[in-house]
């Protein structure tokens, strides 16, 4: 599989060390339920301006719920691990659900979008401790390369 260095999420610039732990953990959300759905990830990052970026593998051929999933996953991470995200930090990623949306009936966007947001909340769930960690590790060293994320979200051993 080829990852496509265009498909990056991004974050806008942040202020306090609790915007940037937010910001880590948007990205590591993202990540976590692409991976979890099979696609690939080359990097996660936080930019010197506290901007967040992921590479991803494009997620056009999974099922729409399961895209919206990988677009809202950050938002939901960043909630989950009880932070408040700031308002334009997910704004690119509604723009993208909007997207992906104009293909299907009006009558069906509640409901795919809302079946996109509890996939990616049960997936995030599911993988709390994987959530953590990413998000820690992103926070504290501010890049995360795609062999140090594998490492991160492998089970424990038992």
């Amino acid at each position: 599989m080829n990852i496509d260095p265009t498909m990056e999420w991004g974050v806008s610039p942040v202020q306090t060390e609790s915007d940037l732990f937010a910001t880590a953990a948007h990205e590591a959300g993202h990540a976590i339920v692409a991976r979890m759905l099979g696609l690939r990830v080359a990097f996660l990052k936080i930019a010197a301006d506290g901007s967040g970026k992921s590479s991803i593998e494009p997620a056009h051929h999974l099922e729409i719920a399961d895209q919206i999933a990988v677009y809202t996953a950050g938002s939901q991470a960043v909630k989950l691990l009880g932070f408040e995200q700031r308002r334009q930090a997910g704004d690119d990623d509604h723009g993208k659900v909007y997207e992906l949306l104009n293909a299907y009936p009006e009558a069906e966007h509640d409901h795919l979008r809302s079946e996109g947001h509890r996939r990616a909340s049960q997936i995030l769930r599911d993988h709390r401790g994987a959530l953590d960690r990413v998000a820690a590790r992103l926070w504290r060293k501010w890049h995360v390369d795609g062999t140090t994320f594998e490492k991160l979200i492998a089970p424990a051993p038992p």
